[in-house]
């Protein structure tokens, strides 16, 4: 099977470090106090190795956890040591009469490590769970070491550049045999002789370097090894190399003459052997230590190579001498972890102590002596917990800086840094207007436009928990790009970082500085600078000086224990160390431009190498689902054209995903074995496998689901494929760069999904008509429900259709009822990938229908006798009732067939209208109290007419009216006021 990235491990980094789905601002407002830092040694040998006989296993790790309080380690034993006569290590390798093998010194460097992590240590009231990763340090110089089985050892030759660790993420899936002693198995006695005469240094060195490097990177990919690696340029900048005679600043040759990438589209200039080596490197290489001593002492002019002869000019002669080498190279270009960021590679900033000489070693009269693994400089990493892959998270996703001493020796004050970019809301990187800023920290990458950008860079930075006194002098930022200058250098070793003037160069153009004059232990500054693509912005922080009471010698630099018997000798007291300052450097955030922007659908985002110059019929609509008419590829690999084992591609996602689809071809080989292709984003490993094996062949396939979390913002994406089959410890095969004949191959697309459930290759949204508008009766209290037959079917009367779903959703915005007027209904169709089509249609609510009032009777009827005075009137309620409107409007009017005369009693009023007096014939229409329909009044009538014979009749009338203006019938009762009879006739 396929190796594919962990879940485990990426889960674990989601919860500390990065805030997942739609609003990342949490994150951004993060500083330093939110995020945990883990503090560890990345470089110390114990008597694993044949130089350091003296450094116990046991007492490296109780000088790490015991002494300094380090959260991890990573180990990196000399591998050419482990066949250089080692005959003893404890607590884990007795004394043996002959020298153990290289496989029984892997498995004491696993158990050592396994025995230690998940260790609690509490030191100074602080709880250390510790946590170790066991790995190797190969010199290209190996192949000069020899050993026999009595122990002894010699070097010959050290005219080769330079030193490469490596770590396991485990201690399980590998073995000496297979995975360790393959890169350096070569043939010693070659090696010295070439050395021997000169012919090594310039050509076969270089080469064996980068043979080195791609065995490891080769292993790193490689599916049937259940590991992944770590790859450390260590010491760059160290003077000198083991025998005093080589200045490793020649392994960085490749970095400062590689001027150009390769050349990676089809049809373009074929890569010549440096071009593909400055590949390997920028592919394989994650970390670079950093001391500030030493980059201090090459500052100067006194640390420069001095083997061999001056150049002559004849390039023929001057090839084969270090001196000539060095005064051409690498004296204008001293500050050497700088470089490599001025070519465009991504390095993380590592520091380790390569202590060799173990724990509690001072010898009288060799001040300052040993101070064991964990002293001198630390690498610190943004994790999410003290776990092997927390920690592994962060080392590989480079989120980490170095913390290394200037002056004296003793332990590194373990300053807290953080160090971000915050992408505004209108960036190009968010991919849509509005949305939330979201920070970018160190070893992640921004995205500026092609003529350059305003980028805001905050650095804070405290001392460390607890501590007095110490506090950050200053922050420091700097840029790093193709044309800065790193030439210039000083006489005075310790003004490698100060404003000289006339020296722009050293570590890069300081672009901004904000001092702390009074003594703060916390700093905190925003810098607005403009970078653009290609740039490396980092951070420095000097600390102030500190006092470290020595626990080994005496103020006269005595051993305070001469004697040996555990206690400090009579008068003496600690020599105190005044001087330590702490400087720490971080990862840098790296400015790029975005070879594109994702393709964006509701549910997914895709890249399909738009303008990558390179097409394939065969990825036309292919297995992974297809990009409707595309032919765009990016080439991984075609020994036709040119000698292509890689291919990077920058680009820009708007949202953070949890998963990735991945298409891609690759042909049969022509061994049957099955040649390695794999993929990883930002360094971290995606998928890896072998053709004809893992994945089908000369088909293009499409594996879907890969967990793997990418987060919004700018990405790397990187492509390798090589032709080697399964090397380890019995098959040494050709790692240089100029040989791939291996089959062709190409990424037709990488997919990122929020779900697993998400349809990702449909790009377009589907076609949705509505029903024709529609008008209709109110049928209830309010309007019209939803559920009347008519309207029913005007909500059903929608109809879809979409080029890839067969039945698109369809949902609509109507309410359960509809209000009198006109209510705009939105019909939407959503098909399986997410989008979305939508149109309108109007349903409009009438009221024609009146409200109806009913019958009521006035009492008593007749108002007798007629003796002038106000008589009350039971009125009933009053009732009205309407289909829409629950609450219409009722009005009554009273009205008397006479006008008020007063005559008898003098009045002026007969009527009484709810208590009012009423001096005219009638009331008119009136409102009456009422609810829901209902109302009553409360009424008075005088018995009085007129004329004695002619009868008075009080006339009441009441109507309703909804809210549509629709007046009901009139309903009336009378009440009579009766008249005398006329002689013999009725009564009126």
């Amino acid at each position: 099977m396929g190796k594919r990235r962990s879940w485990v491990a990426l889960a674990q980094l989601a919860g500390a470090l990065i805030v997942s789905g739609g609003s990342s601002s949490a994150r951004a407002d993060q500083t330093w106090r939110d995020k945990r830092l883990y503090f560890g040694d990345a470089h110390w040998h114990s008597c694993l190795s044949q130089d350091a006989g003296t450094a116990t296993l046991g007492g490296q790790y109780e000088s790490m956890i015991i002494d300094y309080g380090l959260d991890f380690s990573l180990q990196s034993e000399h591998a050419e040591g482990a066949e250089a006569g080692i005959t003893e290590c404890a607590p884990y390798l007795p004394l043996s009469p002959l020298s153990y093998s290289g496989e029984t010194i892997a498995n004491a460097m696993k158990q050592a490590a396994d025995d230690h992590t998940g260790e609690l240590v509490t030191t100074s009231g602080d709880t250390v769970q510790f946590v170790a990763f066991p790995g190797y340090e190969w010199a290209p110089d190996s192949r000069c070491w020899t050993s026999d089985p009595l122990g002894s050892d010699s070097n010959a030759g050290n005219d080769t550049p330079g030193h490469i660790n490596y770590f396991f993420n485990g201690t399980s899936g590998w073995t000496y045999h297979d995975d360790v002693w393959a890169p350096g198995d070569g043939p010693s006695s070659l090696c010295a002789i070439g050395t021997g005469v000169g012919a090594g240094y310039y050509n076969g060195s270089k080469d064996w370097t980068d043979e080195i490097l791609g065995q490891l990177i080769h292993q790193r990919d490689d599916p049937e090894r259940a590991y992944d690696l770590f790859i450390q340029y260590n010491h760059p900048a160290a003077s000198t190399d083991k025998g005093g005679e080589t200045n490793h600043l020649a392994k960085w040759f490749d970095l400062e003459h590689s001027s150009t990438q390769c050349d990676v589209v089809q049809g373009g200039t074929a890569c010549v052997q440096n071009q593909c080596e400055t590949m390997r490197r920028a592919y394989g290489v994650t970390g670079v230590e950093w001391y500030a001593r030493q980059e201090a002492s090459i500052g100067s002019t006194q640390m420069h190579g001095d083997v061999g002869f001056p150049c002559t000019g004849n390039p023929a002669v001057d090839q084969f001498s270090p001196r000539c080498f060095h005064d051409q190279v690498h004296i204008p270009a001293r500050f050497v972890t700088s470089r490599a960021l001025r070519e465009g590679y991504l390095l993380s900033e590592t520091g380790g102590s390569d202590n060799h000489g173990g724990r509690r070693f001072a010898p009288d009269g060799d001040f300052p002596g040993s101070r064991g693994a964990g002293s001198g400089s630390l690498t610190v990493v943004q994790a999410g917990a003290a776990t092997r892959p927390s920690i592994w998270e962060g080392l590989s996703r480079r989120r980490t800086y170095a913390l290394s001493r200037l002056r004296e020796i003793g332990p590194v004050h373990k300053g807290r840094v953080d160090f971000f970019s915050t992408e505004p809301s209108s960036d190009i990187t968010t991919g849509h207007s509005g949305s939330v800023s979201f920070e970018r920290g160190m070893g992640e990458l921004v995205e500026a436009d092609p003529g350059g950008s305003l980028r805001e860079f905050t650095i804070s930075a405290a001392a460390e928990e607890g501590s007095a006194g110490v506090y950050p002098l200053e922050l420091r930022l700097y840029r790093v790009r193709t044309a800065t200058a790193l030439t210039t250098a000083t006489d005075f070793p310790f003004w490698w970082l100060d404003d000289v003037p006339n020296d722009p160069g050293k570590l890069g153009e300081l672009v901004g500085i904000v001092q702390n004059p009074d003594g703060s232990p916390e700093l905190t500054h925003t810098f607005t600078i403009g970078v653009a693509p290609g740039d490396a912005i980092f951070a420095v922080v000097p600390y102030s000086d500190y006092v470290w009471v020595d626990d080994f010698y005496s103020g006269d630099e005595t051993a305070l224990d001469a004697d040996g018997d555990g206690l400090i000798d009579p008068g003496k007291s600690g020599f105190l160390h005044n001087n330590n300052n702490t400087w720490a450097r971080t990862t840098p955030i790296f400015v790029r431009a975005a070879d594109e922007h994702a393709q964006v659908s509701p549910a997914c985002a895709r890249i399909a190498f738009q303008g990558s110059g390179t097409e394939s019929l065969a990825a036309d609509g292919g297995g992974d689902g297809g990009i409707w008419g595309d032919l765009d590829v990016l080439p991984v690999a075609d020994p036709n054209l040119h000698e292509q084992e890689w291919n990077r591609w920058h680009f820009t996602v708007p949202d953070d995903y949890e998963y990735i689809d991945l298409g891609f071809l690759t042909e049969m080989d022509e061994d049957q074995i099955g040649h390695l292709f794999a993929v990883r984003i930002d360094g971290q490993l995606v998928y890896s496998g072998r053709a004809g094996i893992d994945h089908a062949v000369d088909t293009l396939t499409d594996i879907q689901n890969i967990p793997f979390l990418t987060t919004r913002g700018l990405h790397l994406l990187e492509v390798h494929m090589d032709d080697q089959e399964f090397a380890d410890g019995d098959n040494d095969p050709d790692f240089h760069c100029d040989d791939y004949d291996g089959p062709p191959a190409f990424v037709d697309a990488v997919t990122f999904k929020h779900s697993v459930a998400a349809t990702c290759f449909d790009m377009d949204p589907p076609f949705i008509t509505c029903p024709v508008s529609i008008g209709q009766q109110c049928s209830t209290f309010g309007g019209t429900t939803a559920s009347e037959p008519a309207v029913a079917q005007f909500l059903a009367g929608a109809v879809a259709s979409d080029y890839v779903d067969p039945a698109p959703v369809i949902t609509h915005d109507a309410p359960q009822l509809f209000p009198l007027g006109t209510t705009t209904v939105t019909f939407t169709a959503t098909d399986s990938a997410g989008w979305t089509a939508s149109c309108q249609a109007a349903l409009y609510v009438g009221d024609t229908e009146p409200p109806v009032v009913s019958s009521f009777q006035l009492t008593p009827t007749l108002l007798s006798p007629v003796n002038q005075q106000l008589r009350s009137i039971s009125v009933p309620t009053v009732v009205a009732a309407d289909v829409c409107d629950p609450e219409p409007v009722i009005t009554c009017s009273v009205t008397s067939s006479e006008a008020p005369v007063g005559l008898g009693d003098n009045t002026l009023f007969d009527i009484v209208f709810d208590d009012e007096e009423i001096f005219t014939q009638g009331t008119g229409f009136r409102k009456i109290h009422s609810a829901s329909g209902e109302g009553t009044f409360s009424l008075s009538l005088r018995a009085e007419r007129q004329n004695y014979f002619l009868a008075r009749t009080y006339k009441t009338t009441c109507t309703a009216t909804d809210d549509a203006g629709n007046g009901s019938a009139p309903k009336v009762s009378n009440v009579k006021v009766p008249g005398m009879p006329l002689p013999g006739g009725p009564l009126f």
